[in-house]
């Protein structure tokens, strides 16, 4: 009997553990994320930590600007450094040379608290990885060491030839290429989306995930009476253009034609789509709040192609 109830106390605090562990999760904001990020290591409560990690990645900027990871301890602030899940978010996406940034904050948080332990800088910095920092802005790593006072515990040549060969990549990484998330992203919006273009479509290898769209141009045409939105073109961050569906050869054959380019951090959040026999129209939502379109008719029936932002890489493969 004893042992009984011992048995359902364990489990009723356990439950109770769970209950509040998911409701600090779900209440995390920028403003209780640092201190969270303490708690959850202490305990060592891996969803809230993954969870707290993503939050301020996604507010990475501003906590930069608040000189906020400066109240974490340095225990803590290394564990923040070394998780593969940190990066660096701007409107919602990964920026490019998001390592770069990562280590300007050691070296801003490390000389802000005064640290000048060789070994735990060491220990710090062997986590950075220099592989992900473009070799044409490498001549920064010389002015960083010469801006921070932490930095310059080590001499200049040992910092200037550290290199990261043991800690695995982080989730938005350059070099690693998150294709189970990415797949997951477009099987979602591929049952959505119709035959006729394949807007979306499943693929098996990314050669840069960086590698976004940049501009885009389609036209209208009518078929037996129809509109229907043609075809459309891609034109991507590396040059390279996609083109979906048949331009027609005679001008009068199409009715119009629409082109939007995107800013430099702008993605496709979301595909709104009107069909019915044809793609009678198509609209995009993105991660600034702008809609480009609709373009077409306003025949069909509405369906849509959506991704969070939190979770969203890239959400258009390079076959969109």
């Amino acid at each position: 009997m004893l042992l009984q109830q011992r048995h359902i106390s364990y489990l009723q605090a356990k439950h109770i553990l769970y209950k509040c562990e998911r409701g600090l999760i779900n209440n995390i904001d920028d403003s209780s994320s640092i201190s969270l990020l303490a708690f959850a290591i202490r305990f060592y409560h891996i969803n809230l930590i993954d969870t707290t990690i993503l939050c301020l990645s996604e507010n990475f900027e501003s906590f930069v600007e608040q000189n906020a990871f400066c109240r974490l301890s340095n225990e803590d602030f290394k564990f923040l450094v070394k998780n593969s899940k940190l990066s660096v978010f701007h409107k919602g996406i990964p920026i490019d040379n998001s390592e770069l940034h990562i280590l300007e904050v050691v070296g801003t948080t490390l000389t802000a608290n005064q640290v000048d332990n060789i070994a735990y800088v060491k220990d710090v910095l062997s986590v950075i990885q220099f592989s992900e920092i473009p070799k044409i802005v490498m001549n920064k790593m010389s002015y960083s060491y010469n801006t921070y006072s932490a930095f310059q515990t080590l001499d200049k040549s040992t910092f200037l030839d550290l290199k990261n060969n043991v800690h695995p990549k982080r989730k938005f990484s350059q070099i690693l290429k998150s294709l189970e998330f990415s797949k997951a992203c477009v099987q979602n919006s591929h049952s959505k989306l119709p035959d006729q273009l394949q807007l979306v479509r499943y693929f098996k290898e990314i050669s840069d995930i960086n590698d976004r769209p940049k501009k885009f141009g389609l036209w209208i045409t009518r078929w037996e009476g129809y509109i229907d939105i043609g075809g459309i073109q891609i034109e991507y961050k590396s040059g390279k253009s996609v083109l979906h569906g048949v331009r027609p050869k005679a001008r009068h054959s199409i009715l119009s034609e629409h082109e939007f380019e995107l800013d430099e951090d702008e993605v496709i959040t979301n595909i709104n789509l009107r069909t019915g026999m044809l793609l009678d129209s198509i609209s995009f939502d993105t991660n600034y709040g702008r809609t480009y379109g609709p373009y077409g008719s306003n025949g069909g029936y509405p369906s849509s192609s959506s991704s969070s932002q939190k979770e969203v890489t890239s959400i258009l493969s390079e076959e969109l």
